[in-house]
């Protein structure tokens, strides 16, 4: 799929809506990993909202370029060990959701899921590897009171937790009853999809859907792999200035690549007026554009956003260290103050 088409699923999405959130971060972000990885396989695109109400808060930044991330396992109910799955840099002192279920998607800089599951199902998620190699990507996300969770590529399974696991019913007919880590749940079927929501935690729901291929029995151990024991930085590779007047952050993603190591993020500053200034770390792959203008002396490209009715711009910078940044900026959001914020951008 094409830059184009992947902005214009991403900014045709509803504002109030989190769906499919880990397209342009989690996986396109990482794109030359996973077409290395995957050369005979289609790397799958899903919708990027652009949403959250505005949150106060600074991002951590990874110490060093390509700094690795924790690997977290444990040992399972049968004595097997639990495969490691790289983590964003974890947060000591923060309540978890088992702790307080009010923490989750309360900060954008704060991440509140993780998962552990069995080697086998790593393995069914990285068909490309051979079991006992690394984990598949992970990618995260956190605002407005919910909270994603991306564990595999280009086969994976889709985590929402908070308010809009429910929303993700929608075209899906009830199928069954379940039990996942021995809690109720129920199982949605839509053409080949298959989705289970459940309540891990008295009052957040979580919704689990398998994506490009993922066989319901992968899709079952994953849900009952997710925890809520965790708390992580939404650790993303650069650290930004303070945003624009009346805007503040209102989303994080980030992600971490197999080696554990962060290969994109993206940051969602908002105004009151719905106004929203969308940076994202698409890591080393070029923006490909003709230069049109420059940012703080680098090629940069502005061009008209306008997708199907959703105004707004679209502008790409290709910096020193081969790395490239997209942004979305809708509303009141001036040519001016966007520059202004990117050139004011430091990397790790």
């Amino acid at each position: 799929m094409s830059m184009d088409d992947e902005l214009r699923r991403s900014m045709t999405v509803q504002a109030d809506g989190l769906v499919d959130v880990g397209s342009l971060l989690s996986r396109s972000t990482s794109r030359g990993r996973v077409l290395r990885r995957y050369r005979r396989l289609a790397v799958a695109s899903a919708v990027l909202a652009v949403l959250g109400v505005g949150v106060g808060g600074s991002v951590l930044a990874w110490p060093t370029s390509g700094q690795p991330g924790e690997i977290v396992g444990g040992t399972g109910v049968d004595g097997q060990g639990l495969a490691g799955v790289p983590m964003p840099p974890s947060v000591a002192g923060r309540p978890t959701v088992l702790e307080d279920p009010g923490v989750l998607g309360s900060d954008p800089t704060l991440l509140h899921l993780s998962v552990e599951v069995e080697p086998s199902v790593l393995a069914a998620l990285q068909p490309a590897s051979s079991v006992g190699g690394p984990a598949p990507a992970t990618g995260w996300a956190s605002t407005a009171g919910s909270e994603y969770l991306s564990l595999g590529s280009p086969i994976a399974v889709d985590f929402w937790a908070g308010p809009w696991a429910l929303e993700q019913k929608r075209g899906f007919t009830r199928q069954g009853a379940v039990t996942v880590d021995g809690k109720p749940a129920e199982v949605y079927v839509a053409a080949r999809q298959r989705l289970i929501v459940w309540e891990p935690v008295p009052g957040v729901s979580v919704a689990a859907r398998g994506i490009n291929g993922t066989t319901e029995e992968v899709l079952a151990a994953a849900a009952a792999g997710l925890r809520f024991d965790r708390v992580s930085s939404c650790a993303v590779r650069f650290a930004s200035p303070a945003p624009p007047p009346a805007a503040a952050l209102s989303r994080c993603d980030t992600n971490v690549t197999d080696e554990g190591i962060a290969s994109g993020g993206r940051l969602v500053y908002r105004r009151a007026d719905g106004s929203t200034l969308d940076i994202r770390d698409r890591g080393g792959e070029p923006s490909r554009e003709t230069p049109n203008a420059e940012v703080a002396g680098h090629p940069a490209n502005w061009r008209t956003g306008d997708v199907q009715g959703v105004s707004g711009d679209i502008l790409t910078v290709d910096l020193p260290g081969g790395r490239n940044v997209l942004v979305l900026i809708t509303g009141s959001f001036t040519r001016e103050e966007v520059e202004a914020f990117v050139a004011g951008l430091t990397w790790s």
